[in-house]
């Protein structure tokens, strides 16, 4: 009888898994960070996620005939892009340009960015059945839920679209922890 080969069979092909997971993660990571134009973030990322990657193939490379491992680095790099965009929408960074278009009167909805401390600003367009009123919100990402659950409260059925920004300049943001992107972000009176 023989020994089972724990090593070969469960440590090494987990070790490759969990490290593609981290690695691939990471490079989500780094390519928000490139997105907003955090250089020094995205360049230590970039550090991290090359190194743990040329650990993972390593061992792949040094026993070529073990098709699990292969296996398991496969699937290490589908779960670390899953995991990836779970840890990218928890970081919630940057800002968003939220945009309702209605044709009913928009003053309870002008009021709840008011109330968050958010602009906005109101234009009047013509939509598929006539007049329509739009409203254009630069959002910081992290309070979008919460601007989208008070929406919905004044105004079920808004109609909205939400897109990334990747620079601004001037306007009015709610008040709150800075940070240094590397993007210009001001605001003048």
């Amino acid at each position: 009888m023989t020994e089972f080969d724990w090593l070969g069979l469960v440590v090494i092909p987990l070790a490759i898994f969990g490290a593609r997971i981290v690695d691939v993660s990471i490079g989500t990571v780094r390519i928000v960070f490139i997105g907003r134009g955090m250089g020094v973030p995205a360049a230590l990322c970039g550090f991290l996620e090359s190194l743990i990657w040329i650990l993972a193939v390593s061992q792949i490379l040094r026993n070529l005939t073990a098709p699990l491992y292969y296996v398991a680095y496969a699937g290490g790099f589908a779960a670390g892009n899953y995991v990836g965009l779970l840890i990218e929408r928890r970081l919630a960074m940057g800002k968003v340009i939220l945009q309702l278009i209605t044709q009913r009167p928009v003053d309870d909805i002008l009021a709840v960015f008011r109330d968050m401390g958010l602009g906005a600003t109101l234009t009047h367009g013509e939509g598929l059945q006539g007049p329509v009123h739009v409203v254009h919100s630069v959002t910081p990402r992290r309070r979008l839920r919460e601007a989208l659950n008070r929406i919905h409260e004044v105004h079920p059925k808004a109609f909205y679209t939400v897109a990334p920004v990747a620079q601004v300049d001037q306007g009015v943001f709610p008040p709150g922890r800075t940070r240094r992107t590397g993007i210009s972000i001001r605001q003048r009176k």
